[in-house]
């Protein structure tokens, strides 16, 4: 597939992100800058549940928040970039996305939980331990599911862009007892871009990245 630039154009409150790689299509998307209250896993369903429909932006999965990071990079556009950053570093939002490891230490991604739009993305070797990715083994699967995208280079490039950090992984570091649910989240300090896959639990209250698909 051709590759297209994204084109980032803001309006006062909130983002307009054209041509943005999404699902191996390019959409378009808006994203405000009034996240969600605090809401647990729960929470963010109900949201988006009683939003979409209504043509209402709605809490973003984890694979619309990498497709957005990855295209304002791309464009350049600071307002965004900078809004990105400044509200991972404060408010560690949470995404309408989960992650589910199951006793193989294999398991999935839920993307959209709990609506009538959940899909899920399958990966191996989800366990392991936490660090900054390009020194991580078997970090590919869990990337790809959570984020759309694993090139190691290109996600450090959005990283330190957005927060002049290379990336960071917090996953489950030892074999479940069971099928173990976390909401998968961003955080982020002048340490490091963590892409939360294991810290958030699904009663943890926190807010999430309102947007919405244009097309």
């Amino acid at each position: 597939m051709e590759k297209i630039t994204p084109i980032v154009k803001e309006y006062g409150r909130h983002w307009t992100v054209k041509e943005s790689f999404y699902r191996g299509k390019y959409h378009t998307f808006d994203i405000l800058e009034e996240l969600t209250e605090p809401l647990n896993a729960q929470g963010l369903s109900d949201n988006y549940n009683e939003n979409k429909p209504k043509e209402k932006h709605y809490p973003a999965n984890s694979l619309i928040m990498g497709s957005i990071m990855d295209s304002a990079v791309i464009s350049k556009n600071s307002s965004l970039i900078n809004f990105l950053r400044e509200t991972i570093r404060k408010k560690s939002p949470n995404t309408l996305s989960e992650m589910v490891y199951f006793l193989n230490e294999n398991g999935k991604a839920v993307h959209n939980f709990g609506t009538l739009d959940e899909f899920w993305l399958y990966g191996k070797n989800l366990v392991g331990q936490d660090g900054f990715i390009q020194n991580l083994n078997n970090v590919e699967d869990i990337l790809r599911i959570s984020l759309g995208r694993n090139n190691i280079f290109k996600l450090n490039e959005i990283s330190q862009a957005i927060n002049k950090t290379n990336m960071y992984l917090c996953r489950l570091n030892g074999k479940p007892n069971g099928v173990d649910k976390r909401v998968v989240g961003f955080s982020a300090d002048l340490d490091g871009f963590c892409l939360t896959c294991n810290t958030k639990s699904l009663s943890s209250r926190y807010p999430a990245f309102r947007v919405l698909q244009v097309d």
